[in-house]
């Protein structure tokens, strides 16, 4: 990766990662806003493994979005691109990422759906090639698209003819066309426009004509730093264990995000949704061949089969880490309370999870396992 990035342009707005002397004997994470019986239980493995010899097969696993962070990187990165219609695909390419499929979406006929969502797109492709989007942006068709297309995103990923990893695969693949570098630059710009905003809802409706009508998309606003997080990773590094994070971001947003906000993560270790990259490190449409979609089981594949070491930590927050946070022989499973419903919300109850509490309204840990909705 580059070093576009400039850690310097967030440090007056997300707090630093508190710092602790290498020379400590037993490294301890700093008070701050960790559930206290967490942070015993951590300390507690970092004492332990401060005593033992390096070993090599061990490792800290962390999912990213609403993990490591608050907020989602890569929805952030897609927002962005709607906000200034950063695509480079041409609409033929656009259109191939519309599977062939004879459902429903939304409770509406998909093949419409696909077909003005592709129509939209057409339309603004003279503004977008010619880089005329200020134009485009005061377009009816344009504000018709910033809705349908996140709409159709999270649609989709509810529909069992599409579903997740579909959804996921999706917003990565709209970064077809760029590098890695130009990923990079733009994740990056993405971020510091989200440090600024507050933390929040971004909410848009719209009239399409019949059968789609009345439509509603829902964008997140804002990304924090967990100083908590940051800090213990950096701890579990002092005591020779490093940190690999585990997302289903596209993984060159997550390598971008890791550089900016300045984790301790070395590079190799960074796993996320994968597409193939053609000639020039330019991102392509294609899905690569024997790498999983890291959802669900397909984060302990991640695991499995490219870390190849056994979690000593694993830390998430969402359906998405089920599997991996209930992976045998963890010692320490740490759960970020968003209040979600479905089967991860069967975790918050089990005396094996260190539930950690968060104040959304701040998008800051708070020492309860409770969290503080808006």
């Amino acid at each position: 990766m580059s070093k576009m990035c400039c850690q310097q342009d967030v440090a007056t707005t997300a707090p630093a990662p508190p710092v602790v002397s290498e020379c400590s004997t037993v490294p301890r994470l700093q008070s701050r806003n960790w559930e206290p019986g967490n942070r015993s239980i951590l300390n507690k493995l970092l004492r332990d493994y401060s005593e033992m010899p390096l070993d090599d097969t061990k490792v800290a696993v962390f999912d990213f979005d609403n993990t490591s962070l608050f907020g989602d990187v890569g929805k952030t990165v897609f927002r962005y691109q709607l906000d200034n219609l950063l695509f480079r695909l041409p609409p033929e390419g656009f259109a191939n990422l519309f599977p062939d499929y004879k459902g429903t979406v939304g409770n509406r006929p998909y093949p419409i759906i696909r077909n003005r969502i592709i129509s939209l797109y057409k339309a603004l492709w003279p503004f977008i090639s010619s880089n005329r989007r200020d134009i485009a942006r005061v377009l009816s068709k344009y504000q018709e698209f910033y809705v349908l297309l996140p709409w159709y995103c999270e649609a989709s990923r509810r529909e069992q003819g599409l579903g997740p990893e579909y959804s996921l695969t999706f917003l990565a693949r709209l970064l077809s066309g760029y590098t890695i570098d130009e990923v990079e630059y733009v994740s990056c710009m993405a971020f510091m426009n989200a440090l600024e905003e507050p933390i929040g809802k971004q909410r848009r409706t719209v009239h399409c004509r019949d059968p789609i009508g009345f439509l509603e998309s829902c964008l997140a606003t804002g990304l924090r730093v967990q100083p908590e997080i940051a800090d213990l990773m950096k701890q579990l590094r002092l005591v020779g264990l490093h940190c690999s994070i585990v997302s289903a971001s596209n993984e060159w947003v997550v390598k971008a995000a890791v550089t900016f906000f300045g984790l301790p993560v070395d590079e190799e270790n960074i796993f996320g949704i994968r597409v193939r990259l053609n000639e020039g490190e330019v991102l392509s449409q294609e899905l690569p061949d024997n790498y999983p979609v890291t959802y669900r089981n397909g984060k302990v594949s991640i695991i499995n089969k490219f870390l190849r070491k056994q979690p000593v930590i694993v830390a998430g927050d969402a359906v998405t880490d089920f599997e991996m946070l209930t992976m045998d022989q963890v010692s320490v499973r740490l759960l970020i309370n968003h209040n979600k419903s479905g089967i991860i919300s069967s975790l918050y109850s089990d005396p094996e999870i260190l539930l950690q509490g968060i104040d959304k309204t701040t998008g800051s840990f708070r020492p309860h396992a409770e969290t503080l909705e808006r």
